[in-house]
């Protein structure tokens, strides 16, 4: 057999990878493990599969070494610690968006990394095709008809000369088409956007996203956020963040897609997806263009400071499979571990120091240069 090996510590792994949706994947012939943490059933679903045997005997599913190191330096210490860590994921995600910024301008520069932030990791690609595509068509297109633009370049409209819909999903699908007629350019290729993952998760519906922010951002993300925060609280300012990327729209709340409802109607941007992408993208955003000078000299600095403590600010993100893991195997203790993960900055500290940490490891804590630097202090 000729393919592609890939190495996990565990069987399971490979889902909390997302391997199994991923067609980069598909070429492996041979998945090899230290640990097969699955039943016969589930095994099925992957990959022919080789577990090593462990000579040296290693539980991973033990506590962390560094575990004693965080309870000696105590819940304070260790909390400023990870919000430091945190600190220079921000920094990273600043530079990343400022890329963006230098080559399409601020604004454009933060639509491109909302339109990211909308894609997840299984539509990604697909969101940036889409970003390229309307960046085709002149500001004025844009302005007047980001909706339409949006929908029919996405090619997720569909064909009313065959599909039923329900009578408002019809009314709306309708009236986009009437327009998009007049205003698309030239037929391009469909979009392939994937499948699967949570219904509420669906291109449909974070295309409803994009175009209920664009409504409220009135085009200019940055300029909107800039200006409450020149007379703003770094507190006020990370509720404010929140507040503009929390959204609802009548219709798309209750839809799937155009022609699947929903068992129950939901925000198209609840509270959990509008704090992440503040995280990841709105804060380091607004940092990233007052330090190139977006607001002026007089102003730089100010909003640069201010949306670094608005970011600091922000409340706890959901769980991922890696902050989830990290802090069992850190914080054994609940209490201790509640405590020093209570802010988003500090959930990000912890994925900065797994990836900079367990994974150059290879999660060996004999090997870890954090551990052995510590003992050494």
């Amino acid at each position: 057999m000729t393919g592609d090996v890939e190495i996990h510590l565990k069987a399971s792994d490979w889902f909390a990878h997302n391997h199994h949706n991923d067609q980069n994947y598909d070429r492996v012939v041979l998945h090899v493990v230290a640990k097969n943490d699955f039943s016969d059933e589930r095994r099925d679903e992957l990959p022919p599969m080789l577990c090593l045997s462990c000579t040296d005997n290693t539980d991973f599913d033990s506590f962390a070494k560094c575990a004693a190191l965080y309870n000696r330096m105590g819940t304070e210490r260790t909390g400023r610690m990870l919000v430091n860590a945190g600190l220079k994921r921000y920094e990273d995600k600043k530079r990343a968006i400022l890329r963006s910024m230098l080559e399409q301008g601020a604004e454009n520069g933060c639509w491109k990394t909302l339109f990211d932030a909308a894609g997840f990791k299984r539509n990604r690609r697909e969101f940036a095709e889409l970003f390229d595509r309307l960046c085709c068509y002149p500001f004025e297109t844009i302005n007047d008809s980001f909706e339409i633009v949006i929908w029919g370049e996405s090619g997720l409209l569909p064909d009313l000369s065959v599909e039923q819909l329900q009578p408002e999903m019809n009314s709306y699908a309708d009236a986009v088409w009437k327009k998009w007629w007049k205003t698309r350019w030239t037929a391009n290729k469909e979009i392939k956007w994937s499948s699967g993952g949570r219904p509420s998760n669906s291109p449909y519906r974070r295309i409803a996203v994009i175009i209920s922010w664009y409504k409220a951002f009135a085009t200019k993300p940055i300029n909107l956020l800039g200006r409450f925060a020149m007379d703003s609280s770094a507190e006020q300012l990370a509720k404010q963040a929140v507040k503009l990327l929390e959204t609802s729209d009548a219709l798309w709340d209750g839809y799937i897609n155009f022609k699947t409802c929903s068992s129950r109607k939901a925000r198209i941007a609840g509270r959990s997806f509008a704090l992440e992408t503040a995280v990841n993208v709105l804060l380091p955003a607004l940092g990233a263009a007052a330090e190139v000078g977006y607001f002026g000299e007089a102003n730089k600095w100010k909003i640069a400071d201010i949306a670094c403590n608005a970011w600091k600010c922000l409340p706890s993100t959901q769980h991922n499979y890696i902050t989830k893991e990290a802090g069992l195997k850190w914080f054994p203790d609940k209490e201790f571990r509640n405590k020093v993960m209570a802010s988003a900055a500090a959930r990000q500290g912890v994925l900065h120091m797994y990836r900079e940490y367990c994974e150059k490891a290879c999660f060996d804590c004999n090997s870890c240069v954090f551990i052995n630097s510590f003992w050494m202090c």
